[in-house]
């Protein structure tokens, strides 16, 4: 009888921590990473990469490694990283202010045809040197054909050449009444005037772009209610973790006072 109730308290113990292993997990879940990279990028052409970072709290220092396909892209500057022939070195990037979020760009020029994946992979550390996430994004960049050669400025028209007019005076003869032509009258038709009232399809975009601002305000607002609900569970879950360990250790001593009585 005694062992099965220790057995079952110890369950309850280890149900208890798992499920406090996974509130944590959901309270570093807005830790996110991602790339982003131009479209119909041509050869010849500059490319910037952007890795954009986002954490649940302020970020002391990004740290990494970025890797990319040599003979596709090539390196030519960043502030955040060094290197080339296919891989950048990240030492220890910063934001210059505290925030939760930061970008890091990187500019490459499409020196071949092909796809070219782009990974990002490391650590990134709050002010006082903690993981608070790690850093792992892919992508690719497509880099199409040649850029088309600029059309050719059109050649100024040549001024025409003056040209002396000669007049003739012709005498004044009497036409027949007959031989006269015959006045005639045609119809004027008045174009119609445009509608002013019927909308135009100029307006579209700009409804598109205030639905499109809609919904990424919406996004954001939801991922700041799903961080601040996981962060009030975890203290609730920390206190019934330690009501359990302190039921866990009252019945140890009073199986060890039975035991000892015995």
């Amino acid at each position: 009888m005694t062992k099965r109730f220790f057995l079952s308290k110890l369950t309850a113990l280890t149900a208890a921590f798992t499920a406090l292993l996974a509130c944590r997990t959901a309270v570093y879940a807005d830790n996110s990473a991602n790339i982003d990279v131009p479209e119909g990028v041509q050869q010849g052409s500059s490319v910037t990469v952007y890795v954009n970072v986002q954490c649940d709290s302020d970020i002391g220092i990004i740290s990494g490694n970025l890797s990319y396909d040599e003979t596709v892209l090539q390196f030519v500057s960043s502030d955040f990283a060094s290197g080339g022939g296919g891989e950048l070195v990240i030492p220890g990037a910063f934001p210059d202010s505290a925030s939760s979020r930061m970008t890091l760009d990187f500019t490459f020029n499409a020196i071949a045809e092909g796809d070219s994946p782009v990974t990002v992979s490391g650590y990134v550390f709050d002010s006082e040197g903690t993981v608070i996430a790690e850093l792992s994004a892919s992508s690719s960049v497509t880099v199409g054909g040649n850029l088309p050669p600029e059309p050719d400025e059109p050649d100024e028209p040549e001024e025409p050449e003056e040209t002396t007019t000669t007049t003739t005076a012709i005498e004044e003869t009497s036409v027949p009444e007959e031989s006269k032509p015959i006045e005639t009258t045609e119809a004027v038709t008045e174009a119609p005037e445009p509608d002013l009232t019927q909308p135009t399809e100029e307006a579209e975009p700009a409804e598109a772009d205030v639905l499109t601002s809609s919904k990424s305000s919406s996004s954001s607002k939801a991922e700041n209610e799903r961080t601040d609900l996981a962060k009030k569970l975890t203290v609730p879950l920390l206190i019934i973790l330690a009501t359990l360990i302190l039921a866990l250790i009252i019945v140890t001593v009073w199986i060890k006072n039975r035991m000892n009585k015995k």
